[in-house]
């Protein structure tokens, strides 16, 4: 699965997937689900969220509202990496999913993606960074668009 792609995938049964692979092949971040036609601003749902490669292979679910802010996340990175002068950041309502995406000079994306169990004071923590390209953020808007903003 190349990055930023939008697939049917069979988990027990068909389910939307929007996957980020690293342009190094080390790891991939997957967020699983169907997301319901007609949320409102504030209406919920909850997601599967995976990340694995190297020593970290991890899952949490996610719960979150407007989760059409996943796809504004991808869109404004796609159309402002060139003048950020510092880390875009989002996390899911409760923070079980949270990403930081920053720029180098030479295009280089580091998304930063850490997931959290449940409970903060005695859950777990998984972190790695996704390596990507520049020129592979408008493919990775649009798959988000797809996958999140229904």
């Amino acid at each position: 699965m190349t990055s930023g792609t939008l697939d049917e995938r069979t988990r027990g049964m068909t389910e939307p997937t929007f996957s980020l692979k690293s342009v190094d092949a080390s790891t991939t971040l997957e967020f699983f689900g169907h997301i319901p036609n007609g949320l409102n601003d504030w209406d919920g749902t909850t997601l599967s969220v995976s990340l694995s490669g190297g020593p970290v292979s991890a899952s949490v679910n996610a719960y979150d509202v407007r989760l059409g802010h996943w796809a504004e996340f991808f869109a404004t990175l796609a159309s402002t990496w060139h003048s950020l002068s510092g880390p875009l950041d989002i996390e899911s309502l409760e923070g079980h999913v949270r990403l930081s995406a920053a720029v180098d000079r030479q295009g280089h994306v580091s998304l930063s993606v850490r997931l959290r169990g449940v409970d903060s004071s005695t859950g777990w923590l998984a972190e790695d960074v996704i390596a990507l390209e520049v020129g592979q953020l408008d493919s990775i808007a649009k798959a988000a668009f797809s996958f999140f903003a229904k």
